[in-house]
């Protein structure tokens, strides 16, 4: 078990971010189980073999502890990739890993992705199927050098305890950065069905901005009937009105969203709430 130090450096931090941090704290305690002596018996985490291949994987690997927000496992590629040393996520836990996210996207991950997240684990803790699920979702990282890149985040819940009950959990971090073309940090849960393969049961879209636009009750319309993939004459034809004032509706709606396409535009639209 390893032992996570309290007094995390604090020459950046403020008052916000050690509110943020005891939130998550109180989340993923409410979540996980209190006792944790089945985590001796588990032989993968202590298997060379495993952990040679997690060191040896062209993205992050991280074997969390979800109780105590600490990691039993750090793969030794997350300096040539984020430029930090593992004995820090090691010393100090999550306060390591909330210290290089913006803080407004720990504020999406806390409010938002891990109440998501851990709700749908106990949701499914009471069917046994825990481990059948994969979340993900794409945040910024400052890296060591100051720079900030883009990485995806899937984890995966690897033992549970007799209460089925997340006890550790596997998350892989992918650099996404040359990919990523927007600020919508979209979170997605996948299930295993009955063939093994993870389909999505559920995706949603946050952003840093605050969803300040307003549209009426027709826009809203094509909004969501451009979201279908349906053009401006199949949407005239659905709505009773002309393809003529169905682009009128699209040329103020991409102004309102300060959007150079109907892609952009349904992105944004998304992450507000809109549709």
């Amino acid at each position: 078990m390893l032992k996570i130090e309290k007094s995390f450096p604090n020459e950046v931090r403020d008052k916000s971010f050690y509110r943020l941090f005891d939130e998550i704290t109180s989340i993923m305690s409410a979540y996980t189980p209190k006792d944790l002596t089945q985590v001796k018996s588990l032989e993968l985490i202590h298997n060379p073999d495993f952990l040679a291949f997690l060191d040896a994987n062209v993205a992050i690997s991280i074997i969390l502890d979800f109780q105590t927000q600490g990691y039993f496992y750090i793969s030794d590629n997350i300096r040539e990739i984020w430029g930090h040393s593992r004995e820090d996520f090691y010393n100090y836990g999550l306060q390591k890993t909330m210290s290089i996210f913006p803080l407004y996207q720990n504020e999406i991950i806390i409010h938002k992705i891990f109440p998501l997240m851990f709700d749908y684990f106990n949701k499914h803790a009471l069917t046994g199927e825990a481990c059948d699920l994969r979340v993900s979702y794409p945040t910024k990282v400052i890296r060591g050098d100051g720079t900030e890149g883009w990485y995806l985040h899937q984890i995966k819940v690897l033992y549970t305890d007799d209460q089925n009950k997340p006890i550790l959990g596997l998350k892989v971090i992918t650099d996404i950065n040359d990919f990523k073309k927007d600020d919508i940090i979209t979170m997605k849960i996948a299930k295993k069905d009955h063939n093994g393969i993870f389909k999505n049961i559920f995706s949603q879209s946050f952003s840093q901005e605050n969803n300040s636009y307003t549209v009426s009750e027709r826009e809203k319309e094509v909004l969501l009937l451009l979201d279908e993939g349906k053009s401006s004459l199949e949407i005239g034809d659905q709505l009773f009105i002309s393809s003529h004032t169905v682009n009128t509706h699209r040329r103020n709606l991409l102004r309102k969203f300060d959007a150079k396409s109907t892609v952009d535009m349904l992105k944004k639209a998304l992450a507000y709430g809109i549709i």
